[in-house]
């Protein structure tokens, strides 16, 4: 059998980190069937496969837009792929060969106004329509939905009637090229780490503002590292004294700032799995996020959790590991302890053993 992967987000962060993790334990695997990778003319030349098992072919339709939904659809079709597997929910809904979707969240159902995006309200609300649409066509004719955690496989059945017997939860792992050497330069010495976008669900403005609380009566610094768009822009004039915004962060940077935290926060409202926490806890950072299902599942007992809806809240938690060194330190243990239990190897084992059960389907 041929298997097609959807490629297209190779280069993003949450999901091309997900989409290049998973290609990467395929390419080390033992493998029977042949492989088909779908990804852009920018990345055609850097992604170098040398399992003969897996080639690559360059699609050219941007996900989000109206020409995936045939030009992409074609494209697959020639490559004569038996299986495909989109790794996002954005897909061909015209598509009607077999195929295995990842849906990593559903956020979009919960925070659907316009505030969430860039676009005017009306676009907004046409694309959100779409969204739906697109969802609701996956769940319903993909042979397996593959989602990050069991919060996401509850929402799936609540939202859109999945059939539980079709979804298969599968955790992310640690990205092993988040290293480095302790050489990069800090904008501080002493501050608290936050990464990720700076989308409304993200809830940065409530991080700020216990981060307000916290800095009156102690130096100390906000790193948030994340993708320059719009929605950081927005958070300019509201980030006050002391918090840094720091965009387009490499890996082996990325690694130092979460080695030389005194923390890491996770504020959010909402998430489908939360690989900055696994990151965090990996690396030996402290980790205080807040109490949403995702994140509990990720984080276990070894994070310290707080109310999102709540900046007094997180001031305290913030407070709580700064100032406790015992509590600081259990953290980190339990943290180095609790990520080890997620691992790319295990994910890409259990991916395969979907695609093959699609073919008893």
């Amino acid at each position: 059998m041929t298997i097609g992967i959807d490629g297209r987000l190779w280069s993003e962060s949450g999901v091309g980190r997900y989409i290049r993790n998973l290609v990467t334990g395929i390419e080390n695997s033992q493998l029977t069937d042949d492989f088909v990778i779908f990804i852009n003319k920018e990345n055609y030349e850097k992604v170098l496969f040398s399992n003969p098992r897996i080639t690559k072919k360059i699609y050219t339709a941007r996900w989000h837009s109206v020409s995936e939904q045939w030009r992409f659809k074609e494209e697959i079709e020639r490559a004569n792929i038996g299986l495909m597997h989109f790794t996002y929910f954005s897909y061909p809904v015209f598509y009607n060969r077999p195929f295995v979707i990842t849906i990593h969240d559903l956020i979009l159902d919960h925070y659907p106004t316009g505030v969430a995006s860039s676009l005017p309200l009306p676009l907004f609300k046409l694309k959100h329509y779409g969204y739906k649409k697109i969802t609701s066509a996956a769940v319903k004719k993909s042979k397996k939905i593959i989602v990050p955690s069991n919060a996401t496989k509850d929402e799936l059945i609540d939202h859109y009637n999945a059939d539980a017997r079709k979804i298969t939860v599968i955790h992310e792992g640690f990205d092993p090229l988040i290293k480095g050497e302790g050489s990069s330069k800090l904008v501080s010495k002493n501050y608290i780490l936050y990464v990720g976008n700076a989308y409304p669900h993200k809830n940065i403005t409530l991080l700020i503002e216990a981060f307000k609380k916290v800095r009156a009566e102690r130096d100390i610094e906000l790193v948030c590292i994340g993708r320059d768009d719009f929605f950081y822009e927005k958070l300019e004039n509201k980030k006050g004294e002391g918090v840094h915004f720091l965009h387009n962060v490499d890996d082996k940077t990325l690694f130092d700032y979460y080695k030389n935290a005194k923390l890491f926060v996770m504020p959010s409202l909402m998430e489908g799995f939360g690989l900055p926490i696994l990151e965090a806890m990996h690396l030996s950072c402290p980790v205080v996020s807040s109490n949403t299902p995702a994140l509990k599942e990720v984080g276990g007992d070894a994070v310290y959790y707080f109310d999102p809806e709540s900046s007094n809240d997180l001031a305290h938690a913030i407070v709580e590991v700064v100032d406790n060194p015992t509590l600081h330190q259990s953290l980190k243990e339990k943290g180095k302890k609790q990520s080890l239990k997620f691992s790319w190897d295990e994910s890409t084992k259990k991916t395969l053993e979907v695609y093959e059960s699609c073919n008893s389907i």
